[in-house]
């Protein structure tokens, strides 16, 4: 048998080498992360595991078997299969379960790279011929791990059907910083140190990333008296290096001094191939009487990214991509590194990522401040960044992200006086206003290896993963299409053109009838939905799209002036094959040709699209729907909704988007015009002058002129009726029961409704549920009041809608359940069957209509749903998949997004804007850890009140396997133990132990509970039975129990710093729900840590006084200060 144990507690490796007892075939090497080693035939990444025949004669491998779980050693048989001698044979651990001979085999199970058991079986045999146990190292992308000559090893790159190199032992401990990154006044000596002895660390500042041979060796502490870039790693024989750890600190009077002559700084390339070159910030800001009092607080006043890489990567006149920025592709991607440092010390991020110049127009050589964008993968790092850079308004897990420049109407480019560096963000904003998904972004400052390099706003791209992020589902599913540069015609990024092409066929016709109008939106002739008619079209979705680009004048999208309007450009369509989110939707991008002329008219129509698919673009498929009646209506339904009542193209909404961003980086646009208001002229432009002049423009002159003017030309075009829409004494918003609304029309008969209907008919009919008015309307509960005129010649208004909410109390409406992070069955996606419940607790029924779900999911509750006293209601993530886990209850509604494993914050507010619940969780200590992957759920401590949501002790797992939605989670009964001490730094005659605490007043039976030293492997040691913790008493375990020999899930702690668990389970080995535990760091030899409670109330686990097993703590080895306030 061929035995490996690791012993990662203590950094290192131990193998077993034994006399096989069955054949010469082993298990030799196997690929537990595989990011881009090799696919199986389905192009997928998935895990592998090599069999290597070792002898002289061919063995035929029917009735082996492999497994990754110790109780099960014939978990995945193989099918006859002749394994020749000294041959190599790869089987896929993928858990697709294929098991054809003579083709690609696949396991039932993939493999946990965090570390888990794996072992391979002969026939009819419980003693493995290969096995790790009691689990594998934790091991990295695309780094395999196995054997050479008998000992364990890992291997990069990996050797999948062919022998092993000589490979290396384990990897070399990260490096420490004594110092983060970040804004610095005073200088400081930096340390930088290793865990790993006899490590070498060797570093470097000027970008480039340190090896073995270069860089300068680290020796002692290293002055940082100014702007410095320090990237590290450490060293050591037969050990894989360290990752390049990277740390900038910034001193704002270098900053500010940065080549005032305007050369290129020590080190730094005189020439960007055949870009125009540009360096420095220009003394005629920087010491100008009116801004040098200003240069810190702008300095302040936004986050700032950093990018760190060796120069050669942006500079080299062959392969920099900065002097060679009209070319695009994974050829030129560079390896870099992202900081983000917050101006107020908030924690931020370093991630290495890959980094290429982005746009089209902007990679002209005669502009000197490109855009960037960053992809985060596993061959540099993190494979994902996660972070909320958009706070709680988006999404906190990014594939890549933009870094856009400011290249038309620019003072950098174009030397143009009417740059105000929020164009495009205002677009994108509006459509966010309209209640559509859109490209959020924001404003930063970016550093280029410590030299400023100006202001820069990020944008998201809507690409596959962004769909399954904000609509659900999953990315493969997801078709996105945009225009392809150059020659301006459409493609798919993601997906195919199918549905896309059945869009386009369908609008080829005019006039469009109703029934082809009808059909794009799934619907039959009647209005009715068919299932066998996909949903082509978010019919809303693309007349706000347009809405948002006539108003704006937008001359290059999405279809462009400057193209002669025959080609599209600048946009993204997007559409979920599944139909899960219904037809495609359509995004502002790239919108800085706007709010320019206050009479632009971009309503056309124009010809793009009309020779062809490939030409064909959103305003294509309107100009073509206009010609249907029904949705010329609908047209003037979303222009009265945006553009009257307050909507988010009125005026005053207008106005306010406006100052929202203006008053983000006004004073960082002080920097701006230092770094780049002198690129195209001596005299540099500057905040106080063209800057605000241009401001001042469009919110004064440009706002209230366009609206008038737009207006017209929908007028012109037919799109808003001569008949004038309804409007009410109030327009919506909370009123009190009783409230008289009055509706008003200066011609024509208002018909109206309570109920969320239409008072039109399609065709233009009365509808039955239509009231004629002819007296104020009393409001007694929360409706949806919609309102039309009809002129005696039959022509309908367009519809005013408006709603309104009964000022009630809402601290009845709890969450009352949330699965975060379920378990899956069946080969299906974990997050289809989440779900979140709401319950009301009061004596009273509550009306839900408008109310909304909008961080962490995106869900309304339509008109007229009520949620009854004592009542439950659940929405699921996917219905299919949780009808078929709970078969007696059916959701509500189905949620888009879905909630994030790692926690993050679900916000319920009602329809007036107000919250109703506001919870912010995580999967961290001291919340649940049962309820994150165990198949628990996270329930409330009192399913009747919560008055600290936030509060983790208000929680706890659910006692059920899968929670109870519809339902009061049981009353919890299993007995609360605590871990209460653990002692993980020992010299022999002492062992690791772990003491439990019953802080109750009555004995806690344990028996059959389970101890770990892995939250996420909870079934490691087993409690035997008749195991009584006393009332108030102690129970300690030590390796003599946990770390038997010969066990499988054996451990004992590790004295760096690991984790201890507590698992309630019953008589059969199942988890019950409970579970109790926490880090700890480094310890000292005989120092434990142990349960404490601070002057507070806060539970915390600091190191001890002295050992205490079986007895009260001591208490803190140094009494921790607590500053309340």
């Amino acid at each position: 048998m061929l035995c490996f144990r690791a012993l990662l507690s203590v950094g290192c490796l131990a193998a077993c080498l034994l006399v096989p007892t069955r054949g010469d075939v082993i298990l030799n090497e196997f690929l537990a992360s595989n990011q881009r080693n090799l696919a199986d035939r389905d192009g997928e990444f998935s895990d592998w595991i090599e069999i290597f025949n070792t002898g002289p004669a061919a063995v035929n491998l029917a009735g082996w078997s492999l497994t990754d779980d110790h109780a099960e050693p014939h978990k995945w048989t193989f099918p006859a299969t002749n394994l020749n001698a000294g041959a190599y044979l790869l089987v896929f651990a993928s858990g697709k379960d294929r098991t054809n001979a003579g083709v690609e085999l696949h396991t039932s199970f993939s493999l946990n790279a965090d570390g888990e058991y794996l072992a391979l079986f002969p026939p009819e045999s419980d003693i493995p011929a290969t096995e790790f146990a009691p689990e594998f190292p934790r091991q990295q992308a695309d780094v395999s791990f196995g054997f050479a000559g008998g000992q364990p090893r890992f291997f990069n790159p990996p050797t999948p059907r062919a022998a092993n190199g000589p490979g290396f032992a384990n990897f070399v401990a990260d490096t420490k910083f004594s110092h983060d990154r970040g804004f610095y006044v005073q200088p400081f000596d930096l340390v930088i140190t290793c865990a790993t002895a006899g490590a070498t660390i060797r570093y470097t500042t000027n970008g480039a990333p340190p090896t073995a041979t270069t860089g300068l060796v680290y020796s002692g502490p290293i002055p940082i008296v100014g702007t410095k870039v320090i990237r590290a790693a450490a060293f050591k024989t037969d050990l894989q290096p360290s990752g390049v750890d990277t740390q900038t600190y910034l001193f704002a009077e270098d900053i500010f001094k940065q080549s005032a002559d305007g050369k290129a700084p020590p080190g730094w390339p005189t020439s960007w191939g055949n870009n125009v070159v540009n360096y420095g910030m220009d003394p005629d800001i920087v010491n100008s009487a009116t801004y040098k009092d200003e240069l810190r607080p702008a300095l302040a006043s936004l986050p700032s990214f950093v990018v760190v890489t060796e120069l050669r990567n942006l500079f080299d006149a062959t392969t920099g991509i900065y002097a060679n920025a009209g070319n695009d592709g994974r050829a030129w991607e560079r390896p870099a590194s992202l900081e983000l440092i917050n101006p107020d010390g908030a924690e931020g991020f370093q991630v290495n990522c890959g980094i290429r110049i982005r746009g089209g127009f902007s990679r002209d050589s005669n502009n000197p401040k490109h855009a960037f964008r960053f992809f985060f993968r596993e061959e540099y790092g993190a494979p994902k960044l996660r972070y909320p850079l958009f706070g709680d308004n988006g999404t906190d897990t990014f594939d890549n992200i933009d870094l856009r420049t400011f290249q038309n109407y620019s003072w950098s480019f174009q030397g143009d006086s009417r740059g105000v560096f929020f164009r495009d963000q205002f677009s994108r904003d509006a459509q966010l206003d309209l209640g559509f998904q859109a490209e959020r972004g924001n404003y930063y400052h970016l550093f280029i290896n410590g030299q400023y390099w100006g202001l820069y706003n990020t944008c998201e791209r809507p690409e596959a993963s962004y769909g399954e992020t904000y609509f659900g589902g999953r990315k493969e599913d997801f078709d996105v299409i945009k225009v392809e540069a150059g020659p301006y015609e459409i493609n798919a990024t993601d997906g195919n053109l199918a549905a896309w092409q059945t869009l386009y066929a369908s609008l080829r016709t005019k006039p469009v009838t109703d029934a082809t109008y009808l059909k794009l939106q799934g619907l039959n002739p009647d209005g009715t939905p068919n299932s066998t008619y996909p949903i082509l079209l978010d019919v809303d979705n693309l007349i706000d799209y347009m809405l948002v680009m006539y108003f704006g004048g937008n001359l290059d999208a999405p279809i462009s002036n400057f193209l002669g309007n025959t080609s599209p450009n600048n946009f993204y369509g997007m559409r979920d094959r599944t139909g899960r989110s219904g037809g495609f939707k359509f995004f502002a991008h790239d919108a800085e040709h706007t709010l320019l002329e206050v009479n632009e008219d971009r309503t056309g129509p124009f010809s793009a699209g009309s020779s062809g698919v490939s030409k064909s673009n959103p305003q294509y498929f309107f100009q073509q729907l206009t010609s249907n009646p029904e949705f010329r209506l609908r047209v003037a339904d979303r222009i009265q909704r945006a553009f009257f009542n307050g909507g988010p193209l009125t005026v005053e909404a207008n106005r306010r988007r406006v100052s929202k961003r203006t008053n983000e980086i006004a004073s960082a646009v002080v920097l701006e015009s230092a770094r780049w208001g002198d690129s195209k002229r001596a005299q540099p432009f500057t905040r106080n002058g063209e800057w605000q002049t241009e401001v001042n423009r469009i919110q004064s002159s440009y706002f209230p002129q366009r609206a008038t003017a737009v207006l017209n030309q929908f007028r012109a075009e037919g799109w808003l009726p001569a008949v004038v829409a309804p409007s009410f004494s109030q327009h919506g918003g909370p009123v009190n029961s009783g409230a008289q609304i009055t509706i008003a029309a200066p011609a024509g008969t208002i018909y109206y409704t309570t109920d969320g209907s239409d008072p039109r008919l399609p065709g233009g009919g009365i509808s039955p549920s239509a009231r004629t008015y002819s007296a104020p309307v009393e409001l007694t509960e929360n409706v949806q009041l919609q309102a039309r005129a009809r002129s005696l010649n039959n022509d309908w208004s367009a519809l005013t809608s408006a709603n309104f909410l009964i000022i009630q109390t809402w601290t009845d409406v709890l969450i009352t359940e949330l699965m975060y992070h379920p378990t899956a069955e069946d080969g299906a996606d974990p997050d289809d069957f989440e779900f979140v419940e709401l319950k009301n607790v009061g004596g009273i029924e509550r009306d839900l209509s408008g109310v909304q779900f909008t961080n962490g999911i995106r869900y309304t509750f339509p008109n007229g749903t009520r949620l009854p006293a004592g009542g439950f209601l659940v929405l699921a993530s996917r219905e299919s998949t949780f009808t078929n886990r709970y078969p007696n209850l059916r959701p509500f509604g189905v949620y888009a997004g879905k909630l994030a494993n790692s926690g993050e914050r679900l916000t319920l507010i009602h329809a007036a804007g107000a919250p109703i619940f506001d919870v912010s969780w995580s999967d961290q200590l001291p919340w649940p850890s049962s309820a994150d992957g165990d198949g628990f759920s996270l329930v409330p401590r009192n399913p009747n009140a919560n008055p600290n949501p936030n509060d983790p002790a208000q929680w706890r797992a659910s006692v059920q396997l899968g929670g109870s939605p519809g339902a009061d989670d049981p009353v919890l009964t299993v007995p609360q133990v605590v871990i209460n001490e653990v002692l993980a730094h020992t010299d022999p005659p002492d062992l690791d132990a772990i003491e439990l605490y019953n802080p109750s007043a009555l004995p806690a039976d344990v028996s059959g509970w389970f101890l770990s030293d892995d939250r996420n492997t909870p079934k490691k040691y087993r409690i035997p039975g008749d195991r009584i913790v006393p009332p108030g008493g102690y129970l300690v375990f030590d390796e003599e129990d946990f770390n038997r020999l010969g066990e499988p899930t054996a451990f004992t702690f590790s004295s760096h710093g690991d984790e201890a668990y507590l698992f309630s389970a019953d008589s059969a080995g199942n988890l019950t729900g409970y579970s109790d535990g926490w880090s700890f760091g480094a310890s000292a030899n005989r120092i434990s840590f142990g349960r404490y409670t601070n002057s507070v109330g806060e539970v915390q686990f600091p190191a001890q006084r002295e050992l205490t097993l079986r007895g009260n703590n001591a208490g803190p080895a140094a009494g921790p200060i607590v500053i309340n306030e």
